[in-house]
């Protein structure tokens, strides 16, 4: 099966993210200026192929590497509220800050690159007892 691309869903901003190397990404606000890296560590799903990763424990140590090529204001959303009969009209608008990303690689957890059979076996020579 060739053509597979390895990706990640990462959490961000309150949101989730599917997201693979060299994508360009729009997420809420994040602090830096253009050009800084950015490190997205809350990695919830790791697939690489048919191998996919979602246990927290061996998701510990990934990470997803970006730097920031952009801030900028999203659309503008526009608030109108109305009361009947009262001659009470406000009209506000607000718009919401966003960071663009460039997604330069994905760092898989080392525990997740090992086979589970080589992890369970260390782990019943170290305590000398099975699982």
């Amino acid at each position: 099966m060739q053509g597979w691309i390895m990706y990640a869903v990462v959490r961000t901003g309150g949101k989730q993210y599917r997201v693979t190397a060299g994508q360009i990404l729009e997420v809420e606000a994040l602090s830096g200026q253009p050009g800084d890296p950015v490190e997205l560590t809350d990695v919830l799903l790791l697939a690489d192929g048919d191998k996919i990763i979602v246990e927290p424990r061996l998701l510990e140590g990934a990470c997803v590497q970006a730097h920031i090529t952009g801030q900028r204001k999203g659309r503008k959303i526009e608030v109108f509220r109305y009361r009947p009969k009262k001659r009470v009209r406000v009209r506000r608008g607000h718009r919401q800050r966003r960071t663009r990303l460039q997604i330069e690689s994905i760092a898989p957890a080392r525990a997740s690159l090992e086979p589970a059979s080589e992890a369970d076996g260390e782990a019943t020579q170290a305590t000398g007892s099975t699982l």
